[in-house]
């Protein structure tokens, strides 16, 4: 279900929320995007795959990894909220910046993704209306582990290839990494979603879809081999064995 400008509440009550999320200076602002987007923070903890996958990018893109992570998890945070009315509104105003005000907003994300180049919006749409079923259906499925995992891996490809397969290849990689990600929180004894995507079995573009290849497919094979249970607690790499399966392939590609 694709969201607008227009859905949920009215666009008044959206601007007094839009209004509300700027109650401080706008120097106070950067400080505080400064200190909540830089790296590492909070979306990109030391030992989780999105630390060494921005460890491990070029220092010049470094921020800009990071900044994507950052995107990501406000976005993840509309799953999180529960009165369905309240996310609807958030959703809706995020869709109008992006859609309306990208250029002008206010909002120091926004702001700092503009300056790091992030202005795919077609990419960034995508994830929203992803998440817009997540919040309205309350299901995920491998349409949205497409639009939310898939574009995501797209835009942290971007800076090193813009061929048409390549980027292709990477939604791939990230339809699937959502989609583990997804069931580990679950484990089922049935891991009947994971016949419906695979990893893709051409060579893998340059960048961080390799790492994010390989710590998904490891966690798949978890899932697969029954490594937990609905009482236990989420299924998921340490960051040691994620450190070591993102190093090895590394290595063996520069081999």
């Amino acid at each position: 279900m694709k969201i607008s400008p227009t859905s949920g509440m009215p666009i008044s009550p959206l601007r007094r929320l839009s209004n509300s999320l700027y109650c401080c200076s706008p120097t106070d602002m950067h400080e505080q995007a400064a200190e909540e987007y830089g790296f590492p923070n909070s979306t990109t903890p030391a030992g989780s795959t999105a630390y060494y996958i921005v460890r491990f990018s070029p220092q010049q893109l470094q921020q800009r990894q990071a900044l994507l992570f950052a995107w990501y998890r406000e976005l993840q945070r509309l799953t999180e909220i529960e009165e369905r009315a309240v996310a609807s509104a958030k959703l809706a105003w995020w869709l109008t910046e992006i859609t309306d005000n990208f250029d002008t907003s206010r909002h120091p994300l926004i702001e700092a993704m503009q300056q790091q180049k992030i202005n795919r919006q077609e990419h960034l749409l995508d994830m929203l209306n992803g998440i817009a079923t997540l919040v309205q259906e309350n299901r995920f499925s491998v349409n949205e582990a497409r639009l939310i995992g898939g574009s995501f891996s797209q835009l942290l490809t971007l800076p090193y290839t813009e061929e048409p397969a390549a980027l292709e290849t990477a939604a791939q990689v990230g339809s699937f990494d959502y989609l583990v990600r997804q069931l580990a929180k679950e484990p089922v004894a049935n891991p009947a979603p994971l016949e419906e995507i695979e990893l893709p079995k051409c060579e893998l573009p340059p960048g961080p879809v390799t790492a994010q290849a390989v710590v998904a497919d490891r966690l798949a094979e978890k899932i697969r081999r029954g490594q937990g249970s609905k009482e236990n607690a989420p299924l998921e790499l340490t960051p040691i064995e994620i450190l070591w399966h993102v190093w090895r392939k590394r290595h063996a590609m520069r081999q």
